[in-house]
C-alpha cells in the first residue's frame, strides 16, 4: 500500500479525528482535549498529499495546475456552500458589529489566511473566539499555505538528481525547526504557535515524512503494537488535555505520533486489529463526510449562540450535531461527489476558473460587508442606536498623565486633579478598572478628592502571578512598576479591580467573559513555581496574599472589588437584535444564581481576605443585580459595552457603593 492507494483505515482515522473535535466544541463532558483531532487531520493530510505529489514528481506526471485542480475539487465546494449559508443566516440574526466581523473573516478566507487574522484577534481558547462563525477555517488556511510551499519544495528535491532523492535531506531539518519553534511558542507566544504555519508545519510533515521515507511494511506484530500505541496516544490526548494545556508544542507530539503510527500500521494490509476496526463501515462512512462535517458543525453552533443569546442546552446541541451530520452527508453526496467525480466541471480549465470565481465571491461579499459596517440599514433605527452603545467613554473622565512610563500601561488623574499633586486614593487593576473610571471620577468630584487610575488591560493586581506568553511578561513588569510607584508615593486607600475569575479558575463556567485572553497561556506563579490549571487556585491565593501584604506593609487600606457580573454575549449587539427580532430581554440576562455560582470560589477568597482584616471587600454585584437576574439594559441604555465591561450608565450605578466604601476606609465624618 501507499499514499496513492485508497485505504479504508485512513477514512476511519478521519472519523477518529472529527468525532472528538465535534464533541469538544459541543461541550460533551469528558472530551476536554478533543481539539487534538485537528492535529490528526494534519498528519493524514500531510501523508496523503505529500505522498501523491512525490510519487507524481518521480513518475514525471506532476503539474501545479493538476495539483491545484484537485485542491479546488476537494476544498472549494463545501467551503463555498458553508460560507454562503453562514452569511445568509448572519444577515438575519447578527448585529452590524458581529456581521462586520463575519465579513472580515470571509475576506481573509478568500486568501486562505484566516489563521493570520485570528492570530491578530483572539486565542483559540479565548471566550470571544467562541462567537466567531468561521473560526475553524484557521486550520484550512494552515493547510493551504502548506500546499503552496510543499509542491515547490518537493519539485526541487524529489526528482532524482545525480542518482539520489534529496527529499528527506531537506524535509527533516524543516520538520525539526518547525517542531522546536512550536515548543518555544507554546509558552512564549501561544497564539502564534497555535495559528501560524511555521509552528504547525511539522505536524503535516509527520505524515509527509512517512510518505516519502517509504519505510518497510511492518510485520503483523509490529503493526499490532504500533496501532495500539497510536490509538492509545490519541485517546490519551483527547481525554487528558484541556484548554489550559500549552499547545501545540511538545503536547502535540502525542496525537501526531499516534496518527503516524496508525497510518504506518495500516501498511500491513490492514490486518492489525485497530486497522480492521477503523476500516469498519461506520468509521469509514463518518470519515468520508468528515471534511463537510468539520465545515458545518462550528458555524451552526456559533450562529445558535448568537440567535439564542446563550449557550445551547444539551438537547439543542444534540439537534445541532444531528443537523451537522445531515448537512455533511448532503454536501458530500449532492455537491462534492459530482464535482470530484468530474460530472460537473469536467475540464481542468473550468475547475480552476471556478475556483478563482469562488474566491472572488468570498472576497466581494466580505469586502462589501466590512465596508458597509455590517449593513446597518437592514435594522430599525432603534436597534442601530443600541448596537452602537459599545464605545469607551472613559476619556471624558480621565486626565492622562504619565506618572510612570511602562509600555502600554495607562495612568490618569481623576476627580479634583487640578488642585493637588497627591492622591487621596488609587485604582489599580486591569481593563475593568478602566471601565469604572467614570464611577470613580464622579465620586471623587462630589467630595473634592483627587485620585489616580493605574491600569493595564489583562493584568490583575496580583503580585508574582501572571500567565505565560508576552502578556504575562508585560503584566509582571507593570505590577512591579506599580509597587515602585506606591513605595515612592503612598496613599491612604487603593481599590483593587480585576477579572479575578480569569486567574482563579482554569475554565470559568461563563467562559466568554472569563476565558483566557488572546495571547494568554497557562497560569503561573513566578515566585512559587506553580503552573498549569491544577495550580491556578494556589497561584491566585499566593498572588493576592503578596499584594495585600505589600499594601498593608506601607499602611495602605486595600479595597477589593467583586467581579463584574459576566454576561454570556456582548450586550449592545444582543440588545439590538433582540429589539429588531422582537425578542424578550429575559433571553439575554444571566441568572443571578448562575453568576454567583460561577464566581463563588473567588468571592469566598476575597471575603476571607476581608474577614482576616487584611482588606475591605466591596460586593459590587449587589448594586448591579437583582435577586433573580443581572439586568443588561436600563431605560434604553446598555449597562455593558461588551460582555463584562460596564458602560458609562452601568459604571455610574456603583457610585453610591464606592462612596460608602471610601468613607468607611478613611473615616469620613
Amino acid at each position: 500500500m501507499s499514499a496513492t492507494k485508497y485505504r479504508a483505515d485512513i477514512d476511519g482515522l478521519r472519523a477518529l479525528a472529527i468525532v472528538p473535535v465535534v464533541l469538544y466544541h459541543y461541550g460533551i463532558p469528558g472530551v476536554t482535549g478533543g481539539f487534538v483531532g485537528v492535529d490528526v487531520f494534519f498528519v493524514i493530510s500531510g501523508y496523503l498529499i505529500t505522498g501523491i505529489i512525490a510519487a507524481e514528481i518521480r513518475g514525471g506526471t506532476f503539474t501545479l495546475a493538476g495539483f491545484y485542480e484537485r485542491r479546488v475539487r476537494r476544498i472549494f465546494p463545501a467551503l463555498l456552500v458553508v460560507a454562503l449559508a453562514t452569511f445568509a443566516i448572519g444577515t438575519v440574526i447578527l448585529a452590524p458589529g458581529p456581521l462586520t466581523e463575519l465579513g472580515t473573516e470571509l475576506l481573509w478566507s478568500s486568501f486562505f489566511s484566516t489563521n493570520i487574522w485570528f492570530f491578530e484577534k483572539d486565542g483559540y481558547f479565548d471566550g470571544t473566539a467562541a462567537m466567531r462563525p468561521l473560526l475553524h477555517s484557521w486550520s484550512l488556511a494552515v493547510e493551504e499555505q502548506f500546499y503552496i510551499v510543499i509542491p515547490l519544495l518537493l519539485r526541487w528535491t524529489a526528482a532524482p538528481k545525480r542518482g539520489r532523492d534529496r527529499t528527506l535531506i531537506y524535509l527533516i531539518p524543516v520538520f525539526a525547526a518547525s517542531l522546536l519553534l512550536s515548543i518555544s511558542y507554546a509558552t512564549n507566544a501561544p497564539a502564534a504557535g497555535f495559528y501560524l504555519l511555521p509552528a504547525r508545519a511539522w505536524e503535516l510533515l509527520c505524515g509527509g515524512l512517512l510518505a516519502v521515507a517509504k519505510p518497510s511494511k511492518p510485520s503483523l506484530i509490529q503493526a499490532e503494537v504500533a496501532s495500539l500505541a497510536g490509538f492509545a496516544a490519541i485517546l490519551a490526548a483527547i481525554l487528558i488535555y484541556t484548554p489550559g494545556t500549552p499547545f501545540p508544542g511538545a503536547a502535540a507530539l502525542l496525537p501526531c505520533l499516534g496518527a503516524t503510527a496508525l497510518i504506518w500500521a495500516g501498511e500491513c494490509d490492514g490486518r492489525a486489529v485497530t486497522s480492521r476496526l477503523l476500516s469498519a463501515r461506520l468509521p469509514v462512512w463518518i470519515g468520508k463526510i468528515s471534511y463537510p462535517l468539520y465545515m458545518w458543525h462550528w458555524p451552526l453552533l456559533v450562529l445558535a449562540r448568537h440567535g439564542l443569546f446563550r449557550e445551547p442546552d444539551l438537547a439543542e446541541r444534540l439537534v445541532l450535531m444531528t443537523l451537522s451530520v445531515s448537512l455533511a452527508y448532503a454536501t458530500t453526496r449532492w455537491i462534492e461527489a459530482p464535482i470530484r467525480g468530474r460530472r460537473i466541471m469536467g475540464s481542468q480549465a473550468r475547475t480552476l476558473i471556478a475556483g478563482i470565481g469562488v474566491l472572488l465571491v468570498l472576497f466581494t461579499i466580505g469586502q462589501a460587508t466590512s465596508a458597509s459596517r455590517g449593513f446597518p440599514d437592514r435594522l430599525p433605527a432603534e436597534a442601530i442606536a443600541l448596537a452602537r452603545q459599545d464605545h469607551d467613554l472613559t476619556g471624558q473622565f480621565c486626565n492622562p498623565k504619565s506618572h510612570f512610563d511602562l509600555h502600554t500601561s495607562a495612568t490618569c488623574d481623576i476627580g479634583n486633579w487640578g488642585t493637588s499633586q497627591e492622591a487621596d486614593f488609587i485604582v489599580w487593576g486591569d481593563s475593568h478598572a478602566q471601565a469604572l473610571i467614570p464611577a470613580f471620577d464622579t465620586m471623587a468630584r462630589r467630595h473634592g478628592l483627587h485620585g489616580f487610575v493605574i491600569q493595564h488591560p489583562g493584568c490583575e493586581p496580583l503580585l508574582g502571578v501572571s500567565e505565560t506568553g508576552p502578556k504575562g511578561v508585560s503584566c509582571r513588569d507593570f505590577n512591579a512598576a506599580v509597587v515602585t510607584f506606591l513605595k515612592a508615593q503612598p496613599v491612604p486607600t487603593v481599590f483593587l479591580v480585576g477579572l479575578w475569575a480569569k486567574i482563579a479558575e482554569a475554565r470559568p463556567p461563563l467562559a466568554l467573559c472569563a476565558g483566557r485572553g488572546g495571547q494568554n497561556g497557562a497560569i503561573i506563579d513566578n515566585i512559587a513555581g506553580i503552573t498549569s490549571d491544577d495550580g491556578s487556585h494556589a497561584a491566585f491565593d499566593n498572588g493576592l496574599g503578596r499584594t495585600l501584604t505589600f499594601l498593608n506593609g506601607i499602611s495602605i487600606v486595600p479595597i477589593l472589588l467583586q467581579d463584574t457580573p459576566c454576561q454570556f454575549t456582548e450586550i449592545p449587539p444582543a440588545l439590538a437584535m433582540a429589539r429588531a427580532l422582537h425578542r424578550p430581554l429575559s433571553g439575554i440576562e444571566e441568572k443571578r444564581a448562575d453568576i454567583d455560582a460561577s464566581q463563588a470560589w473567588v468571592d469566598g477568597r476575597l471575603a476571607a481576605a476581608a474577614a482576616s482584616g487584611h482588606a475591605r471587600f466591596l460586593r459590587t454585584r449587589d448594586a448591579l443585580c437583582g435577586p433573580e437576574t443581572c439586568p443588561v439594559e436600563s431605560a434604553g441604555e446598555a449597562l455593558y459595552r461588551d460582555s463584562s465591561h460596564l458602560s458609562l450608565v452601568g459604571a455610574l450605578r456603583l457610585v453610591p457603593l464606592l462612596e460608602q466604601a471610601l468613607k468607611s476606609a478613611q473615616d469620613w465624618p
